[in-house]
């Protein structure tokens, strides 16, 4: 069974960490053909698009194992560890040894106001129907530096969740949830990430775990869009559901047209050539 997690948990360290424990092995063992080749997107914005496509990828998973029985189920459940896990390489990897206290005071200094206007701004939206207004009662109202930090992750996330909604229809613009994003890592990282399992092992550098990680997240993401792209390929909504991580491809072309005069294809064929277009980040 899937595990239970919801767009509107925050991530604490705790969870971040057991997270990454949890696929460590799973990183070290990824064969060299299966890392991407290099990152080339900003992890916490990353990580905020796919859990926001979490809760609709986990709604269709009974008819995934049903339509597509050979694939592997765990790139539906473990999509969301991953992300957590692939967030806490990130963190991990930009710790550093510099004084935090000037630096934390700082991002404190740009991170209160917009978590102020986010939340003023979801809160309209779960008004006017436009995001889920449970999604927005675990997010935390503390005032202190990580409660703000949770709180950013947690608004981006439900504002990525409903995207499709809310775009142009609030006073958020969509670098604002990257900033958003930014920041609340910026800010646990400045708190400080303790115990470092690729430290303790001293096989890989974070350096690498940070790549393996997000290879395994954007593996099991990309496994996700093309089973949503076969379920709603005649809606042609799939990327409403899960969103490229790697951002726009253009339009996909229209099912009736015979480019250049080719012969039609049948739509199994069809269908196997647009699950092709999102092979791994070159």
């Amino acid at each position: 069974m899937p595990e239970s997690m919801t767009i509107s948990k925050y991530p604490t360290a705790d969870l971040l960490a057991g997270a990454f424990d949890k696929h460590l092995a799973a990183m070290r063992a990824l064969p060299p053909e299966k890392l991407v080749k290099r990152i080339n997107v900003d992890i916490p914005t990353a990580v905020a698009t796919v859990l926001g496509a979490l809760g609709a990828i986990t709604s269709l998973r009974a008819r995934i194992v049903a339509a597509l029985p050979e694939m592997d189920i765990r790139s539906v459940d473990d999509l969301g560890t991953l992300s957590y896990a692939t967030l806490y390489a990130h963190i991990s990897h930009t710790v550093t040894t510099a004084d935090e206290s000037q630096g934390l005071a700082a991002l404190m200094e740009v991170a209160a106001p917009l978590r102020k206007r986010l939340a003023s701004d979801a809160a309209a939206a779960a008004a006017r129907k436009l995001v889920d207004a449970e999604a927005l009662t675990d997010i935390p109202t503390g005032g202190g530096r990580l409660d703000t930090a949770r709180a950013l992750l947690a608004l981006g996330v439900v504002f990525r969740s409903a995207w499709s909604r809310v775009k142009g229809r609030t006073g958020v613009v969509e670098t604002e949830l990257d900033e958003a994003a930014q920041l609340g890592v910026a800010i646990l990282t400045a708190l400080g990430t303790e115990g470092n399992p690729s430290a303790a092992e001293g096989k890989l550098p974070i350096e690498e775990l940070r790549l393996r990680s997000y290879s395994l997240l954007y593996l099991a993401y990309d496994e996700c869009r093309r089973a949503l792209s076969y379920l709603r390929w005649h809606e042609d909504d799939a990327n409403d559901f899960a969103p490229s991580l790697t951002g726009p491809r253009g339009p996909r072309a229209k099912k009736d047209e015979d480019p250049k005069g080719a012969e039609p294809k049948k739509d199994d064929e069809a269908k196997k050539d647009e699950a092709k277009k999102d092979e791994p980040v070159g």
